[in-house]
């Protein structure tokens, strides 16, 4: 059935016997990044509604036995992969449209909801009558138009094409009934970047699950050794560059030389061994680096502060996270974090790059205990009256019904 403009579905309207597919694409990885958290709260609070919705994915069992944790109707199913190779074969793409579209049909979805990577699905769902949903993540400081050689001119063949696949299959968002950002920053990359138009993009505010209840107060300094009067400023992240990996081992360096009794703690893994053991050996001596954890509750509990120096942000779930265990947070004046954080009442903002201005700020505030406890204050406020994982999946329904689709 081809997808005209009088048959397609209004976005929202599901039928007692329709559902919305939820699907999360194979990131080739078991670490569960901010997407993936993302979906994870999607599940929860879609399970905690009861709202009719199957939840596709086909990657690590860990994520998968997350996202089934949450109560959600969660599956594996014969799904493509995103691949230029894949994508440019015409019999992969017939065979894979005819696979979902029966897919589609025999589980009575209207509405197909695409999480970050998974944008290529539309291909496959064209003729399909169904809305097409997708969620875009993305966000930088100085938005350009998203251009087919942003990586260097190149005539190699190979080079060419996957130009090509990332230009105008893997981020393209145009098709898309419905492009869903968490902030306006996400929202202005959709329509600068992607060149969606903007009457078809909407902003839905995230919900996060409390996790206070889980945490355990002492663990993380005792397993430091530290007392009650050192102070812990905390990071979480990929030890990547554009994490802001090795400005925070900066600061940390300017702040130990300076004062002994506060200390810098990066929770997170690497992706590029060889870079993360540079890291480690060069600001070891300032930073405790405690890799991949679980107990993520636990270190926020025993922490005083967080810093959140990435170089791009979409809307940092991590920066959420701490709000809930009032922790003031201090972060780049960019988008995504401005938009979290208002300087000066839940946490400081400073201007990009300013590794002596930023370890001034974290000094100044470990010094005035009262602004913590004030700041930390609002943070647990604007958390509570905000990011409530109950509001997460309505607020979705609603996106989907207010969008004009015309």
């Amino acid at each position: 059935m081809t997808r005209s403009q009088s048959e397609k579905h209004q976005v929202g309207k599901l039928s007692e016997s329709s559902k919305i597919l939820f699907y999360l694409a194979d990131s080739g990885s078991d670490q569960v990044d901010g997407p993936i958290v993302n979906a994870i709260n999607v599940a929860q609070s879609v399970s905690d509604n009861s709202i009719p919705a199957v939840f596709v994915f086909n990657g690590s069992n860990k994520i998968f036995n997350r996202l089934q944790a949450t109560g959600a109707d969660v599956r594996r199913a014969d799904f493509p992969i995103s691949s230029r190779r894949t994508h440019l074969n015409p019999f992969y793409r017939r065979k894979y449209s005819r696979i979902v579209g029966e897919f589609l049909e025999s589980n009575g979805i209207s509405i197909v909801h695409m999480f970050p990577r998974a944008t290529y699905l539309m291909h496959y769902i064209a003729s399909q009558n169904v809305s097409r949903v997708v969620e875009q993540h993305y966000a930088s400081p100085n938005p350009k138009p998203l251009g087919l050689f942003d990586g260097g001119f190149s005539l190699n063949p190979r080079v060419l094409a996957s130009a090509w696949y990332r230009k105008y299959v893997r981020l393209n968002y145009r098709p898309a009934d419905l492009v869903i950002s968490h902030g306006e920053g996400q929202r202005s990359a959709s329509t600068t970047v992607f060149g969606v138009p903007s009457e078809r993009t909407t902003i839905v505010t995230p919900g996060i699950p409390c996790q206070k209840h889980k945490s355990e107060s002492g663990k993380l300094r005792q397993e430091l050794g530290l007392d009650g009067t050192q102070k812990i400023v905390v990071s979480l992240g990929r030890i990547t560059r554009a994490k802001g990996v090795e400005e925070f081992g900066e600061i940390a360096s300017i702040v130990s030389k300076r004062r002994s009794d506060i200390s810098f703690v990066f929770v997170g893994a690497g992706t590029n061994r060889e870079y993360e053991k540079r890291i480690v050996n060069r600001y070891g001596e300032f930073v405790t680096f405690l890799g991949h954890r679980d107990d993520v509750p636990d270190i926020l509990e025993d922490s005083d502060l967080y810093l959140h120096p990435s170089h791009r942000e979409g809307l940092p779930l991590s920066i959420i996270e701490s709000m809930e265990f009032e922790l003031p947070a201090l972060a780049w004046d960019i988008p995504g974090c401005n938009e979290l954080i208002r300087d000066g009442e839940n946490g400081i903002l400073r201007d990009f790059g300013d590794i002596e201005g930023m370890a001034e700020s974290v000094m100044r505030l470990v010094s005035d205990p009262a602004k913590v406890v004030d700041m930390g204050s609002a943070a647990r406020k604007k958390f509570a009256s905000t990011y409530d994982i109950a509001q997460f999946a309505p607020r979705l329904i609603q996106a989907y019904q207010s969008v004009n689709l015309s």
